[in-house]
């Protein structure tokens, strides 16, 4: 187990200049812990969000509470459908149309955080 190290990626882009890039943004595995908030409801789904420190503040978390994302997703197999709780409440993208997804909670929680 153990953390994330940040490391950089040397770049030669055409005009042979080298620049540097960062690779990796994680600090250790306990800051960026997204992929480890899955549930098998919407409330735990968010309460796994709030303990890994992806939702912080009330405001958000109250938001994400309230919008079911159940609603949102479709089946992978029969897209008319909803999908069962655990593709639901998966924090990863989930269909919801052809050819669609709706982005995995972490990415939602993380960007209503920012606003």
């Amino acid at each position: 187990a153990g953390g994330h190290s940040s490391r950089a990626v040397l770049v030669r882009p055409r005009n042979g200049m080298i620049r540097r890039r960062a690779a990796l943004l994680f600090a250790s595995a306990t800051s960026v812990r997204g992929w480890m908030s899955s549930s098998t409801s919407n409330d735990g789904l968010v309460s796994h969000l709030v303990r890994d420190g992806i939702v912080s503040t009330p405001a958000v978390e109250a938001a994400l509470r309230r919008l079911d994302r159940k609603h949102f997703a479709r089946a992978v197999d029969e897209p008319t459908r909803p999908p069962d709780d655990r593709t639901a409440y998966a924090d990863a993208p989930a269909p919801i149309g052809p050819m669609a997804t709706i982005s995995a909670p972490h990415m939602h929680g993380r960007c209503l955080e920012l606003l």
